[in-house]
């Protein structure tokens, strides 16, 4: 008779097995992104097989794998559908004339007495209204430096006020792939996430502000605003500007006050900037080829061209389409974690550090530091917010604190500490955008380096440290116990 074929027991990782995937992500990452210049998607795919590797010679089988793989990146399905009307949106927002009336209007802040005052709160706008660090700083941040130089200010403190901008605006934008990722691999709420960051990112952005202002009234020695007066003549001719244009961003921010829900609230944005594009850049009464421009743009993006660099690479961008390199990248990244959740990886090697965890300060100091850690290792800010995701979310769970804490912390952490090493993807980007090394400004972006501490001085005070409520208590129990897991009795 055929004897039955006995499955193989699934062995636990050692420490040694559980780092593998990490130290595979972290090698891989720093040869393929830095020395190759190469975007992490398949370096995220290649680790994800060695992950799987170490599963299966530890027991687990292909399908549970695939599994897991496969309901981790189902979890982030309704980011998925929030980036790509994002692109769609910023585009909208583009043609309407809304981002280029943000711009304009921001520009005229610009004054040599509160320079870095100016240019840190002008970027910050931008980077909200856009959604992206790298094109604010890619644009305004460029044409900042050069009026920075013309003015007689250090470079450095320059660097460091658009950096501080750029970065604050990302966090809280609802079109930020950094945002939409975090509330993805955290299961939280996009506005949720977003409400809950601004209790520690607007105390650092405000001091950085005061210091930049302190500092901008000794650092001005002469005046040249040329490319200020060159953007806004240009946005000028090419956009009927007026106040009107800035009520979608009022929008967003009223949907964040109100919690209206993420992807209705982005169609309705689409659809004001749809009608702001035709009340106001409608193309003469051609009702055809405005719906046209309309639909391409959606679909592809918006397509400009002023002949001023600055404002062309600012406004060339948006687009369902444009936003599927950021969704593959994020669902290789979901697809990786769910792999390093299943075979335990991240739990193991968690197990070790929380053994220093007593209270929820300890947890939120654990969790910054990691992704902090991993930023610096694997040059790569999205799993530098995936792997401690992975590595603490349970913890989070155990102490009775919402999941908003731990996405907040992801972002406190890995977000704002990406582009102050210039071996990382961010840090190098920022380098040679803005032509100062990240050592160098790092020192002057003070958001970024007060948005980490405030958050942990706020975990070990308590400050804005949300519990769960019941009903959620009562899932986070059952999640934890089908691990073989239990929360405390009581939450620090």
């Amino acid at each position: 008779m055929p004897t039955e074929r006995r499955e193989r027991p699934v062995k636990p990782l050692s420490l040694f097995a559980a780092l593998i995937p990490i130290i595979s992500i972290i090698v891989v990452m720093l040869v393929a992104v830095l020395r190759f210049g190469a975007e992490p998607h398949i370096p995220l795919i290649l680790c994800t097989g060695i992950a799987a590797i170490v599963g299966i010679a530890h027991g687990h089988k292909w399908a549970d794998l695939q599994k897991a793989a496969l309901k981790s990146v189902t979890s982030g399905l309704e980011a998925v559908l929030i980036l790509a009307l994002m692109g769609g949106l910023v585009a909208t927002w583009i043609i309407s004339g809304t981002v280029p009336a943000m711009v304009y209007y921001g520009l005229e802040i610009i004054h040599p007495k509160i320079f870095l005052f100016a240019s840190c709160a002008l970027c910050a706008l931008v980077s909200l209204a856009c959604g992206s660090s790298w094109t604010t700083a890619a644009t305004i941040g460029i044409a900042l430096m050069g009026i920075g130089t013309g003015l007689g200010v250090n470079p450095a403190l320059t660097a460091g006020a658009v950096i501080s901008g750029v970065y604050f605006g990302d966090r809280l934008s609802p079109m930020s792939d950094f945002t939409n990722l975090t509330s993805a691999v955290t299961r939280v709420n996009l506005f949720d996430h977003i409400r809950h960051m601004l209790p520690t990112s607007v105390p650092a952005l405000a001091l950085a502000l005061l210091i930049y202002l302190i500092l901008g009234l000794g650092a001005v020695h002469g005046q040249d605003t040329a490319i200020v007066d060159s953007m806004r003549t240009t946005l000028e001719a090419n956009f009927n500007l007026n106040p009107f244009l800035l009520l979608p961003p009022v929008l967003v921010i009223l949907m964040v006050v109100f919690r209206v829900p993420a992807i209705p609230g982005m169609v309705g944005g689409i659809a004001l900037g749809c009608i702001m594009y035709i009340l106001f850049q409608g193309g003469g009464g051609d009702w055809a080829a405005a719906a046209e421009n309309l639909l391409n743009s959606i679909n592809y993006g918006a397509s400009i061209i002023t002949g001023d660099q600055y404002i062309d690479s600012l406004l060339n961008r948006g687009g369902i389409q444009g936003m599927m390199g950021t969704i593959s990248l994020m669902i290789f990244a979901l697809a990786f974690g769910g792999v390093l959740d299943e075979i335990g990886s991240s739990r193991t090697i968690s197990v070790y550090l929380l053994k220093a965890v007593r209270k929820t300060g300890s947890l939120v100091l654990l969790t910054i530091a990691t992704c902090i850690c991993c930023n610096a290792l694997t040059g790569d800010v999205y799993v530098s917010i995936v792997l401690p995701n992975q590595m603490y979310g349970d913890e989070f769970k155990r102490q009775g604190l919402s999941t908003t804490n731990l996405s907040r912390a992801l972002e406190d952490g890995a977000c704002v500490s990406s582009c102050l090493f210039p071996w990382n993807a961010c840090g190098a980007y920022m380098t040679a955008t803005l032509g100062v090394n990240s050592f160098v400004y790092a020192p002057f972006a003070f958001a970024n380096l007060f948005t980490p501490v405030i958050s942990v001085i706020f975990g070990f005070t308590g400050f804005t440290m949300t519990k769960m409520t019941p009903e959620e208590r009562r899932q986070a129990a059952a999640e934890l116990a089908e691990k073989g897991e239990q929360m405390l009795e009581t939450s620090n």
